[in-house]
């Protein structure tokens, strides 16, 4: 909340200041679990870790092969690390039985957050009006590089303002996460996050549907219809009252924003680097578009990495889903759980039109949400004694944590070469092309390839 509403480092990026943010949050979340995890018991690997292992040995081979094999080693470590600290952010869940008072100063913070970054939207938009009839969404969308970022903001918080607008024990968190919640659906609105509402959309037809909750349904509804009041209101009567209706007219975004042509060039790409992938990071370098990513997850897994870990994940993905549904259909599942479920749901349609897991807050902010639901489903595993798999291997904490501990290292001194790359050194010397890409370990140009170097 503090990153999104006050931009305080000498860097002038929005995102590379978020990435150096999402980048400390890894290494603090590395350092703790060396630290401070147990050293008495050894954990136990059942068979699906040990593929998860396989498959992280396949990454490195994978990046090994690449253009530029230490952008895609940065990335992967990154994601990893990621990893970590989604389970070291699943810990209150599972070392505490009652997370309520916790997890209702949490929403208190997200709502107070987002209700003031809200304002200040709105706020820059009035200001605006003064100006124009139709003022910059860029300007109006502060602190960030780009306005989808935000909408995978409000697509991941949105289902929490919602369950504790009318779940939680304080009159007060229920009011501003309500403020909250009206004035994202506003907002979302207003910058035709198309793929972001219908994530929402389906994400609250399968969670409500499970469910069965009539009030949920009801708050929902209220949520949506004053949403949609504030913004017809504020952001397009207003500006018809000022300027007239021919200089603020009402247009709906309904095409794809080159979407099309994105899925076309990686699946040509993907055909022919169908196995092994191009490496993290390396799509952008390939594909004649320069764009960064092909707007769609499981495409950019599939492209980057192969389709082998492609259909992995989406094992996993689908698996994880499907037992918590059957918890939250059995009423296994808290309130706060339960917000999380269905941010999770939302996350996953939207990241089949979006690069979800291409900015720094998102992925931050998609394990910090994931956090609670590992717990539920791991105490799920545990009940249904799923330590009597086939393959068990047992390994020493020492030993995970000289992995974690020369894996945090290697990913420091990577980050550091790649941070002097982007802004201490002059590239124009090292450079091979432009691109328009978004990730901060790329800047504005890619590294000239050794190959090329004359």
């Amino acid at each position: 909340m503090v990153v999104i509403n006050f931009h305080v480092s000498p860097i002038n990026s929005y995102w590379d200041t978020q990435r150096f943010y999402q980048v400390g949050v890894v290494i603090v979340s590395a350092l703790l679990f060396i630290l401070y995890s147990q050293n008495s018991a050894s954990y136990h690997f059942r068979a699906p870790q040990l593929l998860i292992s396989l498959a992280f040995g396949f990454l490195l081979l994978t990046n090994s092969f690449s253009a530029y094999p230490l952008i895609g080693y940065l990335e992967t470590m990154n994601s990893t690390l990621l990893l970590l600290a989604l389970f070291m952010f699943a810990m209150p869940w599972f070392n505490h039985d009652n997370t309520a008072k916790f997890e209702e100063n949490i929403i208190l913070l997200i709502a107070l957050g987002f209700c003031f970054y809200l304002l200040k939207t709105f706020a820059i938009f009035f200001i605006g009006l003064a100006d124009s009839a139709k003022p910059d969404e860029w300007l109006v969308v502060h602190n960030f590089s780009n306005k989808r970022f935000l909408n995978h903001l409000q697509v991941l918080t949105l289902p929490l303002m919602i369950v504790f607008s009318l779940r939680s024990r304080s009159v007060l968190i229920q009011r501003l996460c309500l403020l909250a919640a009206i004035l994202s659906v506003s907002v979302l609105l207003f910058l035709s996050a198309r793929a972001a509402i219908l994530a929402i959309v389906v994400s609250s037809c399968v969670v409500l549907f499970i469910l069965k909750d009539r009030k949920m349904f009801y708050r929902f509804l209220v949520v949506s219809f004053f949403g949609g009041i504030v913004f017809v209101l504020a952001f397009k009567s207003l500006p018809v009252l000022l300027y007239g209706s021919s200089e603020a007219s009402f247009h709906l975004r309904v095409g794809s924003s080159g979407r099309w042509r994105l899925w076309i060039e990686g699946l040509a790409l993907l055909k022919q680097h169908w196995l092994f992938g191009v490496g993290g990071l390396q799509y952008a370098f390939l594909v004649p578009s320069g764009s960064g990513h092909p707007h769609n997850f499981f495409l950019q897994i599939a492209i980057e990495y192969g389709v082998l870990i492609l259909l992995l994940i989406v094992f996993f993905i689908i698996r994880f889903l499907i037992v918590l549904s059957s918890m939250l259909k059995t009423g296994n599942l808290t309130d706060f759980q339960i917000a999380s479920l269905w941010a999770l749901i939302a996350a996953v349609v939207v990241s089949l039109f979006s690069g979800i897991w291409v900015a720094p807050l998102s992925q931050l902010l998609l394990v910090m949400i994931a956090a609670p639901l590992v717990s539920a489903y791991f105490s799920f595993s545990d009940g249904k004694n799923l330590a009597k798999d086939a393959m068990l291997l047992r390994v020493r904490p020492l030993i995970i944590k000289l992995i974690v501990g020369c894996s945090l290292i290697a990913f420091v001194f990577v980050f550091v070469f790649e941070v002097e790359r982007r802004y201490l050194v002059d590239g124009s010397a090292a450079v091979e092309r432009s691109l328009d890409h978004v990730r901060f370990w790329q800047g504005s140009t890619w590294p000239k390839l050794k190959a090329n170097d004359s």
